[in-house]
C-alpha cells in the first residue's frame, strides 16, 4: 500500500470502487439479490466516507504529528481499507455461492 496521504485516498476508493463494480454486475445477472447487494454498496460508501474522514484529520494535524506517527496512521488506514473490502468482497461471494455462480474472478 502506498504510503502518501493521497495516494492512500485513491487507494481507499480504488478498493472500495472494485467492490461496488462487483456488486453492480451481480445485480444485473440476479435482480432477485438486489436489496443485498445495495447493502454491500453501502457499507462501501460509508467505509469509503469513514476513511477518507481519517486521512483529512491526519493531514489537519500535519504539523503537531511526527513523521513517524502520520505514518502509522496511514498505515492503519490502508490495512482497514484492505480488510474491510475484503470483508465486503466476502459478503458478495457469499450471495454468489447462494446462486451458484463462481466468485469474482
Amino acid at each position: 500500500m502506498p504510503q502518501n496521504p493521497l495516494q492512500i485516498r485513491a487507494a481507499v476508493h480504488s478498493l472500495f470502487n472494485h467492490v461496488v463494480e462487483e456488486c453492480f454486475e451481480f445485480m444485473l445477472r440476479h435482480p432477485e439479490y438486489e436489496s443485498e447487494a445495495q447493502t454491500i454498496i453501502a457499507e462501501s460508501s460509508l467505509a469509503i466516507r469513514d476513511l477518507a474522514t481519517q486521512i483529512d484529520n491526519c493531514l489537519r494535524q500535519g504539523d503537531s504529528l511526527s513523521a513517524r506517527n502520520q505514518e502509522a496512521i496511514l498505515q492503519h488506514i490502508a490495512e482497514a481499507a484492505q480488510e474491510q473490502s475484503l470483508s465486503l468482497l466476502r459478503m458478495l461471494q457469499g450471495l454468489q455461492n447462494l446462486v451458484g455462480i463462481h466468485p469474482m474472478g
